[in-house]
Formats: C-alpha cells, sequence, structure tokens
C-alpha cells in the first residue's frame, strides 16, 4: 500500500500525448512516476522538452526500454495499430500490466495471441474503451441489467465523422490493410476511429457488468470514397447469441458531423442518446 506505480508510455504523439498531459498535471499528487517513454519520433510530443527536464529517458523500442534495465508496473501503449499485438505481449512477459489504446489489435489472431500472454502471465492487458467506464453507460447498462426497460428488442448506431486529407496522411497506417512493413494495419471507421462506438453497443447488452454480449453472427459491407487502400465506410449488422440484431452504419465519407447516435428498442420503452456536432 502506498507504493508509487511506475510507467512506461508507449508513444507519446497523437493520443499517447493526451496520456503525458494527464500524468503531467497530476505528478505532484504521488502515487506514480513514469520511468522511460518510447518513441521512434518523440519531437511530435509537445511536452518532450518538459519530459526531458525531469530526466526521463527516451528509447526508440520497447524492447530497449526493458534491455536498459529499467522497469514498469504499468506499459501505456498508444503506438499505431500494427504493433499493439507485439508490444503488449513483450510488456506482459517483461512483469509489466497493459492499458492499451484502442483497437484492441488489427487482427482477431492478434487479439487472441495477446489473451493467450494475459493467461500465460497471469497479468492483465485492458483496452482504453473509456466511455464504458462513464456515469451514463454505467448508469444505463445497470438499468438493463436490472430489467428496468425489459428484454432488448435492437440496436442501432448512427455515426459519420468527416476526415480530410491530412487526417489520412497523418502517419503509415492511416487508411491502409497493410503497412510499408508488411503489417497488418486494417485501418477504417469500425476498427480505430468509432471501435468505441461499437464496443459500447456489445458492453451494454452484456449479461453482468464486466462483460459484453457476443454475436453470433456478422455482416457487413465496406465502402471507399477517399483514395485510400482501405475503407472509409462500413455498414454492419450483427445477431447477437440470444438473437438481438444489432445494426451500425460509420463513415468519415460525409460532411456533417454527426453522432453517434445511439437508440436501443427494448420492450418496455426506447433509450437514444445523441452527440451533436458541427
Amino acid at each position: 500500500a502506498g507504493r508509487s506505480v511506475s510507467i512506461v508510455l508507449v508513444g507519446i504523439g497523437g493520443m499517447g500525448n493526451v496520456y503525458v498531459e494527464e500524468l503531467l498535471k497530476r505528478d505532484g499528487e504521488g502515487g506514480f512516476q513514469i520511468t522511460g517513454l518510447v518513441d521512434p519520433a518523440p519531437e511530435r510530443c509537445p511536452h518532450l522538452g518538459e519530459l526531458a527536464g525531469r530526466g526521463i529517458p527516451v528509447f526508440a523500442g520497447l524492447d530497449a526500454f526493458y534491455l536498459s534495465g529499467l522497469r514498469a508496473d504499468l506499459a501505456v501503449i498508444s503506438s499505431p495499430i500494427q504493433y499493439h499485438a507485439a508490444q503488449t505481449i513483450l510488456a506482459l512477459e517483461k512483469g509489466s500490466f497493459v492499458l492499451c489504446e484502442k483497437p484492441v489489435a488489427a487482427t482477431v489472431q492478434e487479439a487472441a495471441a495477446m489473451a493467450e500472454a494475459e493467461r500465460r502471465t497471469g497479468r492483465w492487458a485492458a483496452v482504453a474503451y473509456q466511455w464504458s467506464f462513464s456515469a451514463a453507460v454505467q448508469s444505463l447498462k445497470a438499468d438493463l441489467l436490472a430489467g428496468v426497460y425489459g428484454r432488448p428488442i435492437r440496436l442501432r448506431c448512427l455515426y459519420t465523422w468527416p476526415r480530410d486529407k491530412a487526417y489520412y496522411g497523418r502517419n503509415d497506417g492511416a487508411g491502409r490493410v497493410r503497412d510499408a512493413a508488411g503489417a497488418w494495419v486494417l485501418d477504417g471507421p469500425a476498427n480505430n476511429a468509432m471501435a468505441h462506438d461499437l464496443h459500447n453497443m456489445l458492453y451494454l447488452l452484456g449479461a453482468d457488468a464486466g462483460s459484453s454480449a457476443k454475436p453470433a453472427l456478422i455482416q457487413a459491407e465496406l465502402y471507399r470514397a477517399n483514395p485510400i487502400e482501405n475503407n472509409d465506410t462500413a455498414a454492419g449488422r450483427m445477431k447477437l447469441e440470444d438473437g438481438t440484431p444489432v445494426l451500425f452504419w460509420f463513415s468519415h465519407a460525409a460532411r456533417l458531423d454527426r453522432g453517434p447516435w445511439l437508440r436501443i428498442e427494448l420492450e418496455k420503452g426506447v433509450v437514444s442518446a445523441e452527440r451533436r456536432g458541427g
């Protein structure tokens, strides 16, 4: 009790900078210490000077961090999709617990390997689907579990989020099926930007507070309007193990920022929520 948690931050630009900012804000509170930073291009982090001023070492790769003799109770992984599986497995094997940014990985096989590493090492790896921990989602899930609205009949989600050339040109994996080295990326709205929403739909209908519903059938249509390799629009239909249909429409090829618009139809009512964009 009271021991400081050591943290290694993997990826400190982009989403990784969000973790940097929050940890720096709370630096005086104690309870944790950043023992290392991992990024092949750390200059992309606007707080690099402040981090360097605190004497925190920077490494080009996660393997180099562990080879240096440093350790971390927690590895926070905010690297591109294609690195999630290998870095998570390495961190678990080196004695760290893991908080990995969404999506969990590029492929089902990679996710299965990560889960196997969890079992083998006896440590957990969590995916940063933080919306599921919000007060609103937790309250709604509690009501659904308590049967306040009766049995679910259908769940739908619509989300259009315009993304431009800068979005698809920001790194080697954006909009790609594989990266330049041949690693699977499969970057698309359902497997990246809207992964939160896809996860939340299944989480809300899970059988208990700590689980998500499992699809028995998945059908999808993928489209591309932008000059990219992979899809920028996805329309999907799932049938859960209990027969409940779940439908989603996600797109980056849109003029309006609309959603996520969520509608859950149940025996005793309808739950609807929407974030209105510009």
